[in-house]
């Protein structure tokens, strides 16, 4: 039966089978990860304390990185 398919077309089925394979697990590994997880709280307020003995500032947003929070350039300890 493929045999008669123009090899364009064969082409074609591939890649659209592909893709739907590729949506399906994709959307299946998906649900499976929100499952794992659970909202345990909501941050209110973000404070940067680049110097332990200082005041700190608050800020909208930081970068977490692996040695802290970082801030313009500036790392909290």
């Amino acid at each position: 039966m493929l045999n008669f398919i123009d090899e364009r077309l064969k082409i074609l089925l591939g890649i659209a089978a592909s893709l739907g394979l590729k949506y399906a697990v994709t959307a299946l590994m998906r649900r499976q990860r929100d499952e794992l997880f659970e909202l345990v709280g909501v941050v209110e307020q973000l404070v940067c304390y680049p110097v332990k003995s200082c005041q700190g500032f608050e800020v909208q947003e930081a970068e977490c990185t692996h040695d802290g929070l970082q801030v313009l350039g500036i790392t909290d300890r």
